[in-house]
């Protein structure tokens, strides 16, 4: 194939790691191609009905369809496609470089593959590598580079600023190695967190929330009680569709997990819990995950800020601060679009009368009500606090509302590592697909 030429056109978003892996990948083997971008709404529509699938990254050469930027062979296809599966190798004797990773404190060195991320490698290889959010938005996963050069992609100013940058720190979540690389991640306060486990369960029970959340029961299949830390979050297989990671909405030690599951448009995980899901259906976990956990030393006041099916974390850990006796103030801001949008409010109201240092304030973004406070979520934290200093902060949602209260806090006070956040990103509904003209 030769440059020049167009053999593909793909769609991609402007912030997806994968589709820049892909591109790069493309200009590696000096295979031209024509770009779409996704989040134009008309190009969104378009791709969904070139291509009808909604699993992604997957790029088609020809007759061959590729998988991921390690473009693994895939073993599962939806029904009515016609794509066929091969490895990287299968393409004209084309072959994928990897990069050597010296990781300090794991002593041990992994192999890379191209477009893959530290992180993505160091999880792949069994190494338990202290991270959050896998997004570039928490921090959490903050390492020095020690040596060899990484490429560095999108993520928030306030996980990584240009100081940090400068001073040779990077994000294990978005480092892109470049060449062989040696690095060591910061000393953190989770580095004891036990590790996750793999386990089996079984949903016991099925609810509507709202009209787009439904609670999801799991039991472990050994009927012993699972431990974690209260705003940890576990990674969810359902049959054969994709993986996804849901918080848990309970206390640690008790017999069942809680989730909360949002319906996603157009999304295959959660379209799967909502129109397929049963009781008695067995599901794989891995628990515990995430570093936007509640820290039990502290005793200054807390601010927990939920967005939508964020809510789940906040409860874990509300729930857990006050049965363990945490004495100082606890604010709770609940932001939902809607009334129908709001869910647990009786439950939290209940809880405020039980504990006098508890607050809790719904706030709806797109309706007017009697009841509720009217805005944005993080501006009915700014009205009401005007210093952050001291306080530690919990915050789960979708990313524009962790920004946003990322830049309240701040700017009141809130040091940088007092500020634990759960970005709820939805992959599944950023598809990139690459389509032979």
């Amino acid at each position: 194939m030769n440059a020049g030429t167009p053999q593909l056109l793909i769609y991609t978003t402007p912030t997806c790691p994968d589709c820049h892996a892909l591109k790069r990948w493309l200009a590696q083997q000096k295979i031209a191609y024509e770009e779409r971008d996704l989040t134009d709404p008309l190009i969104a529509e378009e791709a969904k009905t070139r291509t009808g699938v909604r699993v992604a990254p997957i790029s088609i050469v020809g007759d061959q369809v590729f998988l991921r930027h390690i473009f693994e062979p895939e073993t599962r296809f939806d029904e009515g496609t016609r794509f066929v599966r091969c490895a990287a190798e299968n393409i004209r004797g084309t072959t994928m470089t990897s990069k050597r990773i010296d990781i300090r404190q794991a002593r041990s060195s992994i192999t890379c593959a191209d477009g893959q991320t530290l992180l993505e490698a160091a999880l792949t290889s069994g190494i338990s590598y202290p991270h959050g959010c896998k997004s570039g938005r928490c921090g959490s996963c903050k390492s020095r580079l020690i040596e060899g050069e990484v490429e560095m992609l999108q993520h928030s100013r306030f996980a990584l600023s240009d100081e940090e940058k400068a001073d040779g720190l990077i994000l294990a979540c978005r480092s892109v190695p470049l060449t062989d690389a040696a690095v060591a991640w910061l000393g953190t306060e989770h580095e004891e967190l036990q590790p996750a486990q793999r386990v089996k369960g079984i949903v016991t029970r099925i609810e509507d929330l709202t009209h787009d959340i439904k609670l999801v029961q799991v039991t472990p299949e050994n009927g012993l009680p699972l431990n974690f830390e209260a705003g940890q979050y576990a990674e969810l297989s359902f049959n054969s569709v994709p993986s996804r990671s849901y918080s848990m909405a309970n206390r640690s030690g008790e017999r069942h997990l809680e989730f909360h599951i949002r319906h996603v448009p157009a999304g295959i995980t959660s379209g799967y819990v909502h129109q397929t899901l049963k009781t008695g259906d067995p599901i794989k976990m891995e628990v515990a995950l995430g570093a936007s956990f509640l820290r039990q030393y502290h005793s200054d006041p807390i601010l927990c800020i939920a967005g939508g099916s964020g809510l789940a974390p906040i409860k874990s850990i509300v729930e857990t601060a006050l049965a363990h006796g945490m004495k100082q103030r606890i604010h709770v801001y609940f932001g939902a679009r809607s009334e129908r949008d709001l869910y647990l409010t009786e439950h939290f109201r209940g809880l405020t009368e039980k504990h006098p240092n508890l607050s809790f304030t719904p706030v709806l973004s797109e309706a007017r009500s009697e009841l509720y406070r009217s805005g944005f979520v993080t501006r009915a934290v700014a009205e009401d606090i005007s210093d952050f200093s001291g306080w530690k902060a919990y915050v789960a949602g979708p990313p524009l509302m962790v920004d946003a209260a990322m830049a309240v806090t701040f700017a009141r006070g809130l040091q940088k590592e007092d500020m634990h956040a759960d970005v709820f990103f939805t992959p599944e509904t950023l598809p990139i697909a690459a389509v032979a003209e």
